[in-house]
């Protein structure tokens, strides 16, 4: 009997953990996607409004062309600007916790929402954990 129960365990973990999720060569595609001509300057330090927004912690960004990288409080966050809008991927290490899209905000900054592993725009977007984020610049 323990041998089943402990095989059934052992095949419904490999079965979670082969579940995919976005990969950093999916979240490439999606930003080459998005490449329209945009004026957005990403360089500096970024405020994320603190525990209403989540607690995302301090962005540190610097951006080359309409690329950008850096840090978002614990995690690695790359992305481009496009248009009127800041198209982000949220990591760390090789994995991919969300995607975010931002539009300007009245007051001046960023604002739109961080999806869980889904790609932020995607059809299916709508049904994933999502997370608030706001972007105000504090720095060049």
């Amino acid at each position: 009997m323990n041998f089943i129960k402990t095989t059934a365990i052992l095949l419904m973990i490999l079965a979670l953990s082969s579940c995919g999720g976005l990969t950093r060569k999916d979240t490439d595609r999606w930003l080459e996607s998005k490449n329209t001509q945009s004026t957005i300057d990403m360089t500096g330090e970024w405020d994320t409004g603190g525990s209403w927004t989540g607690g995302w912690g301090r962005g540190r960004f610097i951006q080359e062309g309409r690329n950008f990288s850096g840090t978002l409080g614990r995690y690695y966050a790359e992305g481009v600007v496009s248009g009127e809008e800041i198209y982000m991927v949220i990591y760390s290490g090789k994995t991919v916790y969300y995607t975010a899209i931002l539009r300007k905000s009245d007051d001046g900054g960023y604002l739109g929402k961080a999806v869980y592993v889904t790609l932020a725009d995607d059809k299916d977007a709508k049904y994933a954990q999502s997370y608030i984020l706001s972007l105000k610049k504090i720095a060049r």
